[in-house]
């Protein structure tokens, strides 16, 4: 059925396209002008680009019939409506990827052929000292060697290696950023610390922030497949039970995004919001690094108020991972 209804619409673009000259074009490019802010030559290569488009979206006969009134009183036909829908699709798109690209990335470098040593790496990225080593093993039980970069450090590489037919191995690793400020209570759930009604008053001693970026053990407040003990005990390698307090959080709400993982933002009411999880208490670096890996950077690491669901009630400050790919759709 599918198949028969891209016909369909196919169909009808084409019967369009041959009647698009006796179309009121003179009328259709004033009125891309308006309501896109077009040049008179713009609006008309976007006028034939779409008509010539014969696998275009159209909106059914019910559809315009519901929002013709509306739309028309803005100014727009049909044809201009539903070209302004593909457009918002292509925005939120470019949106996404733009946003995805100037994020900051960490890549593994296999140590091979002319990088074949951690030295090499160092040459090459100009870096004070000779970057950590990581040894992988592969499914075949075949060992290989690893270096971190940023993708400063890997455009260097590719670029002392220009003029060489040598293809170094990258492989891009997605971490959840953590950056607390030690200056204010930034970042931190439902609240913007960074307008003035928030910020703290620096008059009198100095204030210390809790957690700390380096601070450890910490507690996070955890939901989703993160509160799940078998989840996490898989994650962190851990010997015995993960011990998963119910605890609840203020300031966020839960959404969903790609019609299955759990995404915290911030809630419009703050005030009023509450989301219920687990505490757990991360006991290291390398098991908090766990933890950025799994969420990926599709999240951020924030501070948050945690109170245990328990007979002592208990309130404290702690960390839990927010959504941090704004662009995305969420439900």
């Amino acid at each position: 059925m599918e198949f028969l209804a891209e016909l369909e619409y196919m169909a009808t673009n084409v019967v369009d396209e041959l009647n698009a000259e006796s179309e009121h074009d003179i009328q259709s490019i004033a009125r891309w002008q308006r309501l896109f802010a077009y040049t008179h030559a713009e609006a008309a290569a976007h006028i034939m680009d779409y008509r010539g488009n014969l696998s275009r979206t159209r909106v059914s006969d019910e559809h315009w019939d519901i929002v013709r009134a509306e739309k028309v009183a803005e100014g727009y036909d049909r044809e201009a409506y539903e070209y302004s829908i593909g457009l918002r699709k292509f925005k939120r798109l470019f949106t996404t990827i733009t946003a995805d690209s100037q994020k900051p990335s960490t890549y593994l470098v296999k140590l091979e052929g002319s990088l074949a040593s951690a030295a090499e790496i160092q040459r090459a990225t100009g870096m004070t000292s000779a970057p950590t080593l990581i040894r992988g093993i592969g499914d075949a039980g075949d060992e290989a060697n690893f270096v971190r970069v940023d993708g400063t450090a890997k455009k260097a590489i590719l670029d002392s290696l220009a003029g060489t037919t040598f293809q170094p191995t990258f492989i891009r690793i997605s971490k959840a950023e953590k950056a607390l400020s030690d200056s204010s209570m930034h970042p931190i759930l439902g609240i913007d610390s960074t307008l003035p009604q928030h910020r703290l008053d620096h008059s009198g001693p100095p204030l210390t922030y809790s957690p700390a970026q380096d601070q450890y053990p910490v507690w996070y407040f955890v939901y989703g497949s993160l509160a799940d003990p078998d989840v996490l005990s898989r994650l962190l390698s851990l010997s015995e039970t993960p011990d998963l307090r119910p605890a609840s959080i203020s300031g966020g709400v839960l959404r969903t995004w790609a019609g299955k993982y759990k995404a915290l933002v911030d809630a419009p009411n703050s005030e009023d919001a509450s989301v219920y999880g687990c505490a757990y208490r991360v006991v290291s670096r390398e098991h908090e690094e766990g933890l950025l890996y799994y969420e990926t950077e599709r999240y951020e690491v924030v501070r948050c108020l945690i109170e245990m669901r328990n007979e002592t009630k208990e309130i404290f400050m702690g960390l839990t991972f927010r959504f941090a790919n704004h662009s995305q759709d969420l439900l």
